[in-house]
């Protein structure tokens, strides 16, 4: 298992099906409070902090990559890293719920921190997640509120272990997938069809990126965010509520690997379920921040505004928050004013030393609708598929990436042209069902349909897409 494509499962499933059901089994179960891990914060998140306007929750849920205690069977790799981080807003009224995804490479301003021991951690323009590593949970929760003018009441945080804990105290949880996987770097090996999965099977499909959908970070927390809604939908519908039996093993499995601030103890989260406990799965939204492939470097994002500042000013004060549009993101698919398939540009190199790919992969292309796609005739040698473009083809260069399974390497040229160069190199696999880069099927919509996070998660997480 690769150490760098870690879990972005999320901590959030700890708090989106936890606090609905904590409140019930609360009494005979106090014990469960003592699994639960603390670590004080607050007293480094500094007197400047933004201004709570509503009684609102705001809850900051972490996803942690550690390999400490029970996690090293998934490998060994120094340190933790942040690879989900999720802002949980839960309305004054308790009834409804915002969950706002931060993609790991959101490049921001982190402001200075300190960690656990009191070491100082100056400023830096990095990505989000590098300020769990830097100085944990109370400078990723300090960044949170420095980024997005929203003042976080508690954070909760989860790993590995935890999360297929809560899996297998569910039963597992339905998946569809439109054409087999077998992804070697998540280890995910599942037909086409239907399956429940569990434990290491659950784990593999969150976590893994290049083989299902678009082959995008940002893919993989929409697929992530449907899963959630499905653990939602079992927790509150299969009879978990009443029994008391199971009911106890899923908060033991949960309690068991979450951290949270000293503030945030079992009665706390009782509190909070109480007044969410009649929460529907159709109050609950999952929305990612808008953003924006960031003009220095294609591999890494950044907010758009001012789309994401309305978003952040309608959860604080807690008014009509913007409905989650695919032309505010960087995933495949972005609309507006950007380029279409038949607008883009692209020059087909071969550098596989296959003879005739080049020519095959570009009426390929014609086919997918890119109809000013055109063949190189001298050809290269490359080991790596890449895309070649200058800074004014950032636009296009998204286009196209969203035809590929995979995301090939993006090598960033001098000059002012929007002719994309697609480079086919020897990891280029132009046949369905061949490990590799490869274009997409046309027919083929993936495994999540933006439209589901609008306005909430209301397609089934099973159903598969043609």
């Amino acid at each position: 298992m690769s150490a760098r494509r870690v879990l972005r499962w999320s901590a959030a499933l700890a708090a989106a099906v936890l606090l609905p059901t904590v409140g019930a089994a609360y009494l005979g179960y106090t014990q469960l409070s003592g699994n639960i891990t603390h670590e004080k914060v607050t007293d480094r998140l500094g007197t400047v902090r933004p201004p709570k306007y509503t009684k609102a929750l705001n809850i900051l849920l972490i996803g942690s990559d550690t390999r400490a205690g029970e996690n090293a069977q998934f490998g060994h790799t120094a340190g933790a890293r942040s690879d989900t981080i999720i802002l949980l807003h839960i309305s004054p009224l308790r009834d409804g719920a915002t969950a706002i995804s931060f993609p790991r490479d959101l490049m921001v301003d982190a402001p200075a921190c300190t960690t656990a021991t009191g070491a100082a951690v100056p400023p830096a323009l990095e990505m989000i997640n590098a300020t769990f590593s830097a100085g944990g949970a109370a400078c990723t929760w300090k960044t949170i509120e420095s980024v997005t003018g929203i003042h976080v009441d508690h954070f909760m945080q989860i790993d590995f272990t935890g999360f297929k804990r809560m899996v297998d105290a569910l039963g597992g949880v339905e998946v569809c997938l439109p054409e087999a996987v077998n992804d070697p770097k998540s280890h995910l090996e599942l037909a086409a069809g239907r399956h429940t999965v569990t434990g290491n099977t659950a784990l593999a499909y969150v976590r893994t990126r290049y083989a299902l959908g678009d082959g995008s970070d940002l893919g993989r927390i929409r697929r992530q965010q449907l899963f959630m809604a499905a653990m939602v939908r079992k927790a509150t519908s299969t009879g978990l509520i009443t029994s008391p039996v199971r009911l106890y093993k899923f908060l033991n499995a949960a309690t068991k690997s979450l951290t949270t601030d000293d503030d945030l103890d079992l009665g706390t989260l009782r509190t909070i379920a109480d007044s969410v406990r009649g929460m529907s799965t159709g109050q609950v939204r999952f929305l990612t921040v808008p953003n924006h492939y960031w003009e220095v470097d294609p591999n890494r994002v950044a907010l758009t505004q001012p789309q994401a500042a309305q978003l952040f000013t309608a959860v604080s004060k807690d008014t009509h928050a913007p409905a989650a549009d695919p032309s505010t993101s960087a995933s495949p698919g972005h609309r507006s004013t950007a380029p279409t398939r038949a607008t883009v540009s692209v020059r087909v190199v071969n550098g596989s030393g296959r003879a005739g790919l080049a020519r095959r992969v570009t009426a390929r292309l014609r086919h997918l609708g890119f109809t000013r796609a055109v063949a190189a005739t001298a050809p290269t040698s490359a080991s790596r598929t890449a895309i070649r473009t200058t800074m004014a083809g950032q636009s296009a260069t998204r286009v196209l990436a969203g035809a590929l399974t995979r995301s090939p390497a993006l090598t960033r040229e001098v000059g002012t042209g929007r002719t994309l160069t697609l480079v086919l190199g020897d990891d280029w696999a132009a046949a369905p069902g061949r490990q590799g880069i490869r274009l997409r099927d046309a027919a083929s919509g993936g495994i999540i349909r933006a439209s589901t996070l609008s306005s909430g998660v209301t397609a089934r997480t099973g159903a598969c897409h043609a």
